[in-house]
């Protein structure tokens, strides 16, 4: 039943074209926690819930804790506060099993030797 994003590569979050590159990227960063979980919301939801998003994020939280779930929603503790979010407006993020941090593409110097481009 879960509808988790599981997340192994950066490619798992680029090719979404619902995240903003500044999301996508801090996601990167966030996700190489095993247990972390991470929620983002459509934009008019979030003062619509009780729960507060991360300092400086308009719309994406940290999740405490996955309390239950049906087939259309998650019942998530964000903080203090817990609520349920409809799945059709948000997306619940973790890390994939098996992946000690999301992989990333990188460049080497090398890569630029010849006049290559990032």
């Amino acid at each position: 039943m879960s509808d988790v994003l599981e997340v192994a590569e950066y490619g798992d979050l680029a090719a979404r074209t619902d995240f903003s590159r500044r999301e996508i990227d801090t996601l990167v960063g966030l996700l190489d926690e095993t247990d972390a979980r991470y929620l983002v919301l459509e934009e008019w939801l979030v003062g619509e819930k009780p729960i507060e998003p991360m300092d400086g994020w308009v719309r994406l939280f940290r999740v405490k804790y996955l309390l239950d779930e049906t087939d259309d929603a998650w019942c998530v503790r964000v903080g203090e506060e817990e609520c349920w979010v409809p799945k059709s407006q948000s997306v619940l993020l973790a890390l994939a099993d098996g992946a000690d941090a999301v992989s990333t593409p990188s460049k080497t110097l090398t890569d630029f030797a010849g006049g290559g481009s990032a």
